[in-house]
């Protein structure tokens, strides 16, 4: 799968991307605990999107990497696409 491919509110699966940059990390309430947020831009040979990182996944990566998001999901966000792990999903440091 590529960047070109991902469609708001649909699942996405094995794609590999590259951590362009990130936003200032942020504290919010998700699902009733304090959760840590980065709002990241990834890329491909087709184009680029913005993700959401939570908690460990911040951890996880740096710009730079190249990472694989298997079983996650675009969310629709103030009409903007923005790729993440969702709730069954998972990211790989390649």
């Amino acid at each position: 799968m590529q960047i070109e491919n991902v469609k708001p509110n649909k699942p996405v699966d094995d794609l590999i991307v590259e951590i362009k940059d990130f936003d200032e990390e942020r504290e919010v309430m998700a699902k009733g605990k304090k959760s840590r947020v980065v709002n990241a831009k990834v890329g491909d040979e087709t184009g680029e999107l913005d993700m959401s990182l939570w908690n460990e996944e911040i951890d996880k990566v740096k710009v730079g990497d190249k990472i694989k998001i298997m079983k996650g999901f675009c969310f629709e966000f103030q009409n903007k696409p923005i790729l993440g792990t969702g709730t069954f999903g998972s990211l790989e440091v390649l």
